[in-house]
């Protein structure tokens, strides 16, 4: 009787391991509509980053968010900003048609941004950028009305490619790390909307690309 209750215990454990591990993975968001970013600026805003790609990763504890941008311009420094919402359901303010949440959204309460990492692009004109967010985390940038980071069964995350120019001597630590690091001019599109020129000048920056991951309702 005794081996025949370990048998059975011992069945049961294999039979829901799969099940427990596959619960365990993470949800993986693609960017929408199409699984690439948008461009916000130059000669076509609204169009696709051509090659471009990225996931977000939402797990129990916390979301890793990795994009892979191209079309970017050697020599310059490129920074990303993922700003989050807790729950995409209740987003208000919609940016630019391209997503249902907006800065206005993190400024009402429902997100707030976090730095991601920051390049100095080489030749290819590519780049890959990576940030992580734990449950609990507050916000990197100290926007009023922001909150921590404390996702919903939908959240949603706009991701946002910034340039800040060609790379300063002696300032490019400020230019990686800082969303206004190395401005002087900002020529790219207004908050929320598109349109403005590409970076090329030391001291001009702009939002270059953007990049929507949205949770579908459960």
């Amino acid at each position: 009787m005794k081996r025949l209750l370990v048998l059975l215990i011992s069945m049961a454990l294999l039979l829901s391991g799969p099940a427990a591990a596959a619960a365990a993975q993470p949800n993986t968001l693609t960017p929408s509509p199409n699984g690439e970013g948008l461009w916000l600026t130059g000669p076509n805003p609204g169009s696709g980053v051509e090659g471009s790609s990225g996931t977000a990763k939402v797990g129990k504890n916390g979301t890793t968010i990795t994009v892979n941008a191209t079309g970017l311009v050697p020599g310059q420094v490129v920074t990303m900003w993922a700003a989050y919402f807790n729950d995409g359901t209740l987003c208000e303010y919609p940016q630019a048609g391209f997503s249902r949440c907006g800065f206005q959204d993190v400024v009402a309460g429902k997100g707030g941004v976090a730095n991601g990492a920051g390049h100095v692009i080489g030749s290819s004109g590519t780049a890959t950028f990576s940030t992580r967010l734990s449950v609990g985390d507050g916000p990197d940038i100290p926007i009023p009305g922001s909150v921590a980071y404390e996702p919903s069964d939908s959240p949603d995350y706009v991701v946002i490619v910034r340039s800040h120019g060609p790379k300063i001597p002696g300032q490019v630590s400020d230019q990686i790390h800082m969303v206004f690091g190395g401005c002087l001019t900002d020529v790219g599109p207004p908050p929320g909307g598109t349109g403005g020129e590409i970076p090329d000048a030391e001291g001009e920056c702009g939002d270059m690309q953007l990049y929507v991951f949205e949770t579908t309702s459960p």
